[in-house]
C-alpha cells in the first residue's frame, strides 16, 4: 500500500487509562471496552505529543 509504518511504545498504556476510569466511577468504571477505548486515547495523545 505503500503507507509508512511507525511504531510507538504502548507500554503501560492499559495502566494508566485503569487507573483514571477507577478515580472516576470505581470497579464499575472497569469493564473491557472503557478500558480499550481510555488506552487508546492514551496511546495517540502520547503519539502526537511526540511531534509525529
Amino acid at each position: 500500500f505503500g503507507v509508512e509504518v511507525k511504531l510507538h511504545d504502548e507500554r503501560l498504556s492499559t495502566v494508566e487509562a485503569r487507573s483514571g476510569l477507577f478515580e472516576q466511577g470505581g470497579y464499575r468504571a472497569l469493564n473491557k471496552g472503557k478500558v480499550d477505548s481510555a488506552s487508546a486515547v492514551i496511546i495517540l495523545e502520547s503519539y502526537f505529543e511526540q511531534g509525529y
